[in-house]
């Protein structure tokens, strides 16, 4: 929250008001700071006659008394809002529209007329007819010849530009701040992605891994099988008959033991890919494929969080130098200091990286 309110730059801008001070003497300062205005009212936004009249709660929110009041017959009025006039739409700023504001005040809540306003705002104060209006007379003489002092209108300005100043570097700063929030999400989306990235391609290698392993072992048992019946089917060829034992000399029969176990390792992959793979290696390859499908999910993020990472970085850096660079302008006072040790003394320390 900040430490200068919209409510105390209003008192202390407007307190030797002409108007001001009429409000108060007739017993209507109630009446200057509803929650709808101060929530409004920004230092730096601006507001046109529609906007306007729903800041200051005109009835049924009727900009036509506010163009009515600023007609060229009203000059007294007009040159004392200072409302900008843009074709056929006027322009407030926070000052403008708050003396707006204490017209109406005195308008509708006190009950004087436009002439009677308007006599107070003249260069010189004519005699009202109305008896409230003449008690009032001699007060708003002396009170206009002391604003008129050189001294204390230079003194005056000094003050309301610095309190201005301060609320600027305030808002700039809570801006600063944001930005800084926003870059350290963006920077821990980024992180969170390479974490989720590293998991699931471990999780990936392991399923692969395991694959290999199950087929490795349903490959070997049936290796097995394959060099079970071919010996089975040598020890049948090599066994001796009856004639072969009386007219042959030499019954055993030869054999190639490479080319035997490459005709076995053959027979085995055949069988393998012939038959159907179990539950277990059913469900791993399952499991790889949904894997693959996250990680090719997941990697299609990259591109936007690295950018989003980047441009936020760079709107922070690029905020934060115009802001040092008001500070300076602002000579770094008091307030500066005492602003940047509140506001940044629950913040984190931002720690740049390589991009990826």
């Amino acid at each position: 929250m900040s430490k200068i309110s919209m409510k105390e730059i209003l008192t202390e801008t407007f307190k030797d008001d002409i108007l001001w001070r009429q409000i108060h003497n007739l017993n209507l300062e109630e009446h200057l700071f509803p929650e709808s205005l101060l929530k409004e009212l920004h230092l730096e936004d601006t507001y046109y006659t529609a906007k306007a009249a729903t800041i200051l709660g005109l009835p049924d929110n009727n900009a036509q008394p506010i163009r009515n009041n600023l007609a060229e017959n009203r000059k007294n009025v007009r040159e004392y809002v200072q409302a900008t006039r843009t074709q056929k739409q006027w322009t407030f700023d926070y000052k403008s529209l708050f003396r707006m504001h204490m017209y109406f005040i005195l308008n509708l809540k006190g009950k004087m007329s436009p002439k009677e306003i308007s006599h107070y705002l003249g260069n010189e104060v004519e005699e009202i007819v109305t008896e409230r209006m003449s008690r009032s007379r001699n007060n708003v003489i002396n009170e206009k010849r002391e604003l008129s002092g050189p001294d204390k209108s230079s003194r005056y300005d000094e003050r309301l530009e610095r309190i201005e100043n301060q609320l600027i570097y305030q808002s700039r700063l809570n801006n600063l701040l944001t930005l800084q929030r926003e870059y350290e999400e963006a920077n821990r989306k980024v992180t969170d992605w390479e974490l989720l990235m590293e998991l699931v391609n471990y999780q990936l290698e392991i399923a692969e891994m395991k694959r290999r392993e199950l087929r490795s072992e349903k490959k070997q048992l049936q290796l097995f099988k394959e060099s079970f019946k071919k010996f089975n089917e040598i020890n049948e060829n090599n066994r001796p008959s009856l004639l072969k034992v009386i007219f042959s000399k030499n019954t055993a029969h030869t054999f190639d033991h490479e080319e035997t176990f490459a005709e076995v390792a053959a027979a085995s992959e055949v069988n393998l890919d012939g038959e159907s793979p179990s539950q277990e290696l059913t469900d791993i390859n399952q499991e790889i494929e949904e894997l693959k499908q996250k990680k090719k999910s997941i990697e299609n993020e990259k591109e936007s969080l690295t950018r989003n990472k980047k441009l936020k970085k760079e709107a922070y850096e690029n905020f934060k130098k115009q802001l040092d660079f008001f500070e300076k302008k602002l000579n770094t006072t008091s307030f500066v200091e005492e602003s940047l040790n509140s506001k940044m003394s629950d913040s984190v320390t931002i720690e740049y990286k390589e991009e990826r």
